[in-house]
């Protein structure tokens, strides 16, 4: 194993943990809660504009929390901070699967939100960016690429659900939540310099090209400090577009398995395979928008993505997906592809 290590440079080893974070993460909340949403309306008899609340409140708390989370990331390094995450996340999970009214359903998801914003996205997009510059847009897609492959696990969260419950399902999956992410997350370093390692382990190979070529130099990483950053466009573009399509996400994550299953009559098995295709089709669009990303100008990619989700909601948004043409289904999993997770 040692020797393998060596071989293999220590970052790629922290992706495959961050992939392994992000799955488990998407896997046990933020993919499954529309499920979750059909079992606690026959339970509860809460209605869809209160069960979406939760999620907006999952959202919301995860981004007013981000800059300090940030902070402490900043102060005690990444894996410190995925450590009380993910104690914190599997508490809420097993809060969640004793609540008995809204307000404490609401006060189960605030707490998986902060759980989840400290032993997830933030810290281990962090952890990657430290750890890589030349390939750094194909290890942050690969590690992202965990949440897309939770959504396609979905259908096995719903076999739980239907076999087990939604309480028993919720406890077990902080039980699991604790023991792997707290293993996931030993994996994580802050920097390879406090290791005796390089950037993407040690400067890009020389080719046997002719002299007469001529030599590309690699320009120097341009970097901001905070309050640099928060005075730049580019910042509050990034931010702005972010923030659109992780609405999009969001609306079609809560009520995607519940409109199949409630309104068109789909079962909820046949609704969470619904689900996974689409979050398949977001896993292409990951991977393939991080190898692109490091091959071209990124600036080129994600227009052409946001282009599909214009052309596709322009497509007669009003039908019903068992009237949709096949090209107008196509481009409702291409417009999953376009978003960010």
């Amino acid at each position: 194993m040692r020797i393998l290590r060596r071989r293999v440079f220590y970052g790629w080893w922290m992706v495959a943990a961050a992939f392994g974070v992000q799955f488990l993460v998407a896997a046990v909340l933020s993919q499954s809660y529309g499920a979750y949403v059909v079992l606690l309306r026959a339970d509860f008899g809460w209605s869809k504009t209160a069960l979406s609340a939760g999620f907006s409140l999952f959202r919301f708390s995860s981004g007013v929390l981000a800059p300090f989370e940030g902070w402490l990331i900043d102060r005690f390094g990444p894996r410190a901070v995925m450590r009380v995450g993910m104690v914190v996340f599997a508490l809420g999970l097993i809060i969640f699967s004793r609540v008995n009214s809204l307000s404490g359903f609401y006060f189960a998801v605030f707490v998986m939100a902060i759980g989840s914003g400290l032993g997830g996205f933030l810290p281990v997009t962090v952890a990657i960016v430290n750890w890589f510059k030349r390939r750094r847009s194909t290890a942050i897609a690969v590690t992202q690429a965990g949440f897309a492959v939770g959504g396609l696990a979905v259908p096995i969260v719903v076999l739980s659900l239907e076999a087990f419950g939604w309480r028993d399902t919720a406890f077990a999956s902080g039980i699991i939540v604790l023991l792997l992410g707290l293993s996931l997350a030993q994996v994580i370093r802050r920097r390879p310099e406090d290791y005796g390692m390089e950037l993407d382990g040690g400067p890009a190979p020389a080719t046997q090209e002719s002299t007469d070529k001529p030599v590309l130099v690699e320009e120097p990483e341009v970097t901001f400090t905070a309050r640099q950053a928060l005075r730049t466009t580019a910042f509050w573009f990034i931010a702005i577009g972010h923030a659109f399509a992780l609405l999009l996400i969001s609306a079609v994550t809560v009520h995607l398995v519940a409109h199949l299953n409630l309104d068109l009559g789909y079962s909820l098995g046949t609704a969470a395979l619904v689900f996974s295709v689409m979050t398949g089709m977001q896993l292409v669009g990951q991977l393939a928008g991080g190898v692109l990303g490091d091959g071209t100008n990124k600036r080129l990619v994600r227009p052409g993505q946001w282009a599909c989700t214009c052309w596709r909601c322009c497509l007669s948004p009003t039908r019903r997906a068992s009237r949709q043409s096949w090209p107008s289904r196509f481009f409702t999993a291409w417009r999953w592809v376009s978003g960010d997770p």
